[in-house]
C-alpha cells in the first residue's frame, strides 16, 4: 500500500508539474508567434505604404528602393520584402527590394495573379511560406502595390524554439521526476511510522487481548469438565474468569479512548476546574496504594487555588495516570512529589518519584500505545496490571487541552512527569 501510495505521490506530481509547464512553454510559443507575426505584418505596413508613397510621387524605382531600404534597416534587418506594382491583368510594371533575399525561384507575375484574384487586401500564399499586403493605388483598382514577406524564418525559429522547449521538457521532467522520487520518500516516511505503528498497535492489542481470553476459555473448559464441583471450588476459577474479564475491559475501554481521541469524536467539554482541589482528590484515593507500597504522597507543593479551563473527567485521570505510575515504579521508601504551581502565568502540574531510571533511548517512545521501555517498567500482572496504553492516553488528554507533555528521568533525579498547561 505504502509503494502504491509513493507512485500515486510521484505520478500527481509529475503530472501537475508537467501540465504547468506544457502551459508556460505554449504561452512562450504563442507570445513569441504573435509578437514574430506583428514583426512581419509591420514590415509589409511599412514596405507598401512606401512603395505607394514613392509611386504616388513619381520618385525614381531606386530612390523608392532606397527609402524602402532604409526603413527596412532601421525597423529590422532581419526582416526582407520584395513590393511590386502591378497593373490589374497582374503585370509587374515596378519593383522595389531583391526578389532574390525572398526566393529565387518563383514566378512573381504568377503569384501577383493570385493575389488580385484573393478576396481581402492581407493573406498567405503557404506554397510558398509567404505573406503579403495589397493597396490599391487608383479608385478603379487599375494599379495596385503588393508587398511580400516571407515567414520561412518565423518557422524556422519557432521550429527550433519548440525544439529546445521540448528538451528542456524532457530533461525537466527527469529531473522532476528525481525529485519528486525524493520527496515521496520524505512525505512517506511519517506516514510510513504511522502505518508500522498502527501495524504493532493491532498486534500488541491482539496479544493483550488474547491472555485474559485464554485464560477465561481454560477456566469455562475446566468448570465445564467439572460440573459436579460443589460451589465453593468452583467460586476460585469463575473469580478468575471474572477478574480477567475486568482487565480486558480496562484495555477496551482504553482502546475505544484512544480511537475516539484519534477520529476526533471525543469533545472535550471546558469548564472552570479547580485543578488544585481535584488533584488532592485523586491523590486521597492513592494513600492506601502508596502506603502498601512503602512510599510516602508529598503533596505539600499542590496549590488548591489554581483553576484553568478544561473537562474535569479527563484531567481527573491524567492525574489518576500520572500518579499511577509513579506510585507502580517508584522505589520503597521513597516519596512520590507531586506539584500543581504557576510559572509565566501558565499552571504546571507535576509528578517525581525515584526508582530505576528510564533509558535515555527509551523516553522519546514513552507516550507511544503499549510501549514498554525496560523489565523493571514492564507489566506485572500481579502487580502494575498496566498495558501500555496508560501514558499514551495521558498525552492524549494534554493536547486535548492544548497542554505540553513531557518526561525527564536520571538516576540521580529520578523520573518527573510533567504537563503545562496553557494560559486561563
Amino acid at each position: 500500500m505504502l509503494k502504491k501510495l509513493q507512485q500515486r505521490f510521484i505520478w500527481i506530481t509529475m503530472v501537475l508539474v508537467g501540465t504547468v509547464m506544457l502551459l508556460g512553454i505554449a504561452a512562450f510559443c504563442y507570445i513569441t508567434y504573435h509578437q514574430q507575426s506583428l514583426q512581419l505584418d509591420e514590415a509589409l505596413q511599412v514596405s507598401a505604404r512606401r512603395a505607394m508613397l514613392s509611386w504616388a510621387y513619381g520618385t525614381s524605382s531606386r530612390d523608392a528602393q532606397g527609402s524602402l531600404g532604409t526603413q527596412r534597416d532601421a525597423q529590422n534587418t532581419s526582416v526582407k520584402t520584395y513590393t511590386v506594382l502591378v497593373n490589374q491583368e497582374g503585370d509587374i510594371l515596378g519593383s522595389y527590394g531583391s526578389e532574390n533575399e525572398i526566393d529565387d525561384d518563383v514566378s512573381w507575375h504568377e503569384l501577383a495573379g493570385k493575389v488580385l484574384r484573393a478576396d481581402g487586401m492581407t493573406g498567405k500564399l503557404s506554397s510558398r511560406s509567404l505573406r503579403y499586403k495589397r493597396l490599391p493605388l487608383s479608385a478603379d483598382g487599375t494599379y495596385s502595390i503588393i508587398s511580400f514577406v516571407s515567414y520561412k524564418s518565423l518557422r524556422s525559429y519557432l521550429t527550433s524554439v519548440i525544439t529546445f522547449a521540448s528538451l528542456l521538457f524532457c530533461g525537466l521532467m527527469v529531473v522532476m521526476f528525481v525529485i519528486s522520487w525524493f520527496l515521496s520518500r520524505v512525505a512517506i516516511k511519517p506516514v510510513r511510522k504511522a502505518w508500522v505503528q498502527q501495524q504493532q498497535f493491532i498486534a500488541d492489542a491482539s496479544h493483550e487481548l488474547k491472555t485474559p481470553l485464554t485464560v477465561i476459555l481454560a477456566n469455562n473448559k475446566i468448570l465445564l469438565s467439572h460440573q459436579d464441583w460443589e460451589a465453593d471450588k468452583q467460586r476460585k476459577w469463575i473469580e478468575n474468569s471474572q477478574a480477567e474479564a475486568g482487565h480486558m475491559k480496562k484495555l477496551v475501554d482504553n482502546l475505544l479512548y484512544l480511537a475516539r481521541s484519534d477520529a476526533s469524536k471525543s469533545k472535550t467539554i471546558l469548564s472552570d476546574v479547580n485543578m488544585g482541589e481535584l488533584t488532592m482528590d485523586v491523590l486521597l484515593q492513592f494513600e492506601p496504594v502508596a502506603f502498601e507500597k512503602g512510599l510516602t504522597l508529598d503533596y505539600t507543593g499542590v496549590d488548591t487555588e489554581i483553576h484553568l479551563q478544561g473537562d474535569s473527567t479527563k484531567l481527573k485521570q491524567l492525574v489518576h495516570i500520572l500518579v499511577d505510575n509513579a506510585c507502580k515504579y517508584g522505589a520503597r521508601g521513597t516519596s512520590v512529589e507531586v506539584k500543581l504551581t504557576t510559572r509565566g502565568g501558565r499552571p504546571v502540574f507535576s509528578v517525581h518519584n525515584r526508582g530505576n531510571a528510564i533509558a535515555a533511548e527509551d523516553l522519546p517512545h514513552l507516550f507511544e500505545r503499549f510501549y514498554r521501555a525496560n523489565k523493571a517498567r514492564n507489566r506485572d500482572e500481579s502487580s502494575t496490571g498496566g498495558y501500555g496504553l496508560g501514558l499514551a492516553i495521558a498525552k492524549s488528554i494534554a493536547e486535548d487541552h492544548g497542554a505540553k507533555i513531557s518526561v525527564t528521568s536520571t538516576a540521580a533525579e529520578g523520573t518527573v512527569f510533567t504537563v503545562e498547561f496553557k494560559r486561563s
